[in-house]
């Protein structure tokens, strides 16, 4: 079931290479996404783009399911995207990068107590990598710019208020499932 998630690796400007998982919108095969996701935007034009755009979700993983094997990050999660009934209902984009072994989305420090996490102004590699992707794939594929969103969950869920907190203009909306975040970046 999982299969229908394609299997990428996004190189960001810096020479990190980020794997990663997406779903397609139904009436959209994995070749045709492969196809897609190896276009620059340059030499694109108008006539290129489709009219429909559809939604884009980004889900961040927990410290378990980091890796380079670009499958681990499907443990939680991708099966309920990747129902029919879900697909049909809510046509998306759907992307699961996958964050490398030892790394972090966002650099904070956990043996603070829930809710007293301190995020860094800068972005950890991995994160700065994903939101790399993000432009990239929009870019490339038709989504909605005004229909991203962010979730997460664990390690995962404090990446996904990172990435909303700071850029809250990129984000449509953002749901954290038991992860930690920075109160102060709450605003």
């Amino acid at each position: 079931k999982l299969q229908i998630f394609a299997a990428s690796i996004f190189e960001s400007g810096r020479g990190v290479a980020l794997p990663y998982r997406i779903l397609p919108p139904l009436g959209m095969t994995k070749a045709e996404i492969q196809g897609k996701l190896s276009e620059t935007s340059e030499g694109k034009t108008d006539a290129d783009t489709d009219s429909l755009r559809f939604p884009l979700v980004l889900f961040f993983h927990g410290a378990g399911e980091r890796g380079n094997d670009n499958e681990k990050q499907l443990v939680h999660g991708a099966s309920e995207f990747a129902r029919q009934d879900n697909r049909e209902d809510f046509p998306s984009f759907v992307v699961f990068p996958q964050c490398p072994q030892g790394a972090r989305w966002v650099e904070s420090d956990w043996a603070l107590r829930s809710g007293a996490g301190e995020f860094s102004v800068q972005p950890s590699e991995p994160m700065r990598c994903a939101m790399e992707m993000v432009d990239h794939l929009m870019e490339v594929l038709p989504i909605d710019p005004s229909r991203v969103y962010v979730t997460g969950l664990s390690m995962g869920g404090m990446g996904a208020w990172y990435a909303a907190a700071s850029e809250p203009e990129r984000f449509a909306a953002m749901l954290e499932v038991c992860g930690g975040g920075d109160p102060s970046w709450a605003s």
